[in-house]
């Protein structure tokens, strides 16, 4: 058999230091999705839930967090986030973003 993998030690080799920066980009792609789709699910079909991010409404549509993640990624580029310091700043929103959809799939599967 094999062990389990916990939510944390998914989250280590996700964002793992060992990648190189195109990587890091498409991990921010895959958890920018992931978010969406976790996001929706667990409003969608749990009751209570609501989204907690307070530029959406509380049920958000899936393309309402569709435009709200594009029109955030635009606004990183606009500031420079990935400009200086790129690998840096993928890092950290990697970690978050693993974060958060872990926890949108505990909530969308009371864990």
């Amino acid at each position: 058999f094999f062990k389990q993998k916990t939510a944390y030690e998914m989250l280590r080799s996700l964002v793992g230091s060992e990648m190189c920066i195109r990587d890091r980009f498409k991990q921010y792609v895959l958890w920018s999705l992931a978010d969406m789709y976790t996001t929706h699910r667990a409003i969608e079909t749990r009751s209570g839930v609501k989204e907690q991010n307070l530029l959406l409404p509380d049920k958000p549509e899936l393309h309402e967090l569709l435009i709200h993640k594009t029109a955030s990624h635009i606004f990183l580029r606009e500031v420079g986030w990935f400009d200086d310091k790129e690998e840096a700043n993928l890092i950290i929103l990697n970690t978050i973003g693993w974060g958060v959809v872990f926890n949108n799939y505990d909530i969308l599967y009371d864990k």
